[in-house]
């Protein structure tokens, strides 16, 4: 028997892409998302961070998130795992957390609780362990965090109080947002690091059958098949036009390795570049169902004979 997750990241609820509001598009692509967990008989859906794009999220953002929780867990029954990121208010994304998880949706902002969340299907048992965006300023008011300067510092200390990972009876799933050293960046996700203080080396994960990560947003492993990013909800720059949106879905048995499957998501809109004299663009053919893309547009520089 096994046991199945999935795993998505960076939402950024509220983003706005060249002054255009992109709840609409965020709000197709999610109803996609409770279609596939739904369909895979999913355990949990794992949100690893960004949920919304600024820690002040837009009104009509934090109706979406409450839309499509209420859906998620009310109307199909299906858990829900959310950490906060780089993006969020950690204090406001998780206001109310105690209560909500009582009914199946665990949020986990401020850091400062490290108990794992359990779950169990046809006799296969996992301790999931959530870990909001670590910033190493905010983990020197914890005990023992006073000479924490780095990303990776961060990460350790904060691994450190999970305790040892005991292996055999449960399979151990980490739930995280940072930068793993080495992994594909674009230009539409926020820099956390200053002077390379902010990578994180893939070695800190060791123990764990799975980490899910979210802030990068191509989907990509980092440096091992069980580190993955699952990528952003949709394209958010021009940069990642030669992306595939897609998320992961996790399928742990109780001994082995996981078996990871990425299920594409298909956008209202694409996002694409094109380029050429101008006469050349106008000219052009317009591919119907592209013609409402965004798109970035480039003019070729015409070099006339003297």
């Amino acid at each position: 028997m096994t046991i199945k997750f999935l795993h998505t990241a960076d939402w950024h609820l509220g983003r706005v892409f060249f002054q255009m509001s992109l709840l609409e598009e965020q709000r197709h692509a999610l109803k996609q998302i409770i279609a596939i967990a739904v369909e895979q008989q999913v355990q949990a859906v794992l949100i690893a961070g960004d949920v919304f794009d600024r820690s002040i999220a837009p009104v009509e953002a934090v109706q979406l998130l409450d839309e499509i929780m209420t859906s998620l867990i009310c109307e199909h029954g299906i858990a829900v795992v959310m950490v906060a990121g780089n993006h969020d208010s950690e204090q406001r994304l998780a206001y109310g957390g105690r209560i909500t998880e009582l009914n199946g949706l665990h949020v986990r902002g401020p850091l400062g609780r490290f108990t794992p969340i359990p779950f169990e299907h046809g006799g296969v048992r996992v301790l999931l362990h959530p870990l909001p965006y670590l910033e190493p300023a905010m983990l020197r008011n914890l005990p023992g965090g006073d000479s924490i300067n780095t990303h990776e510092e961060a990460m350790r200390y904060a691994l450190s109080q999970l305790g040892p990972l005991q292996s055999g009876a449960q399979r151990h799933i980490l739930l995280g947002h940072a930068f793993v050293a080495g992994s594909a960046e674009c230009e539409s996700e926020r820099s956390i690091s200053v002077g390379g203080t902010g990578a994180v080396p893939s070695s800190v994960f060791d123990g764990f059958d799975v980490v899910a990560l979210g802030h990068l947003h191509r989907p990509q492993t980092a440096g091992a098949e069980h580190i993955r990013y699952s990528g952003s909800l949709l394209k958010y720059s021009f940069s990642e036009e030669a992306h595939t949106k897609s998320v992961n879905i996790i399928t742990l048995a109780a001994k082995g390795a996981p078996q990871f499957e990425q299920i594409p998501l298909q956008a209202l809109h694409d996002v694409r570049s094109i380029s050429g004299c101008f006469v050349e663009l106008l000219q052009a053919q317009v591919d119907v169902d592209a013609s409402m893309d965004y798109i970035q547009i480039s003019n070729k520089k015409v070099i006339y004979p003297s």
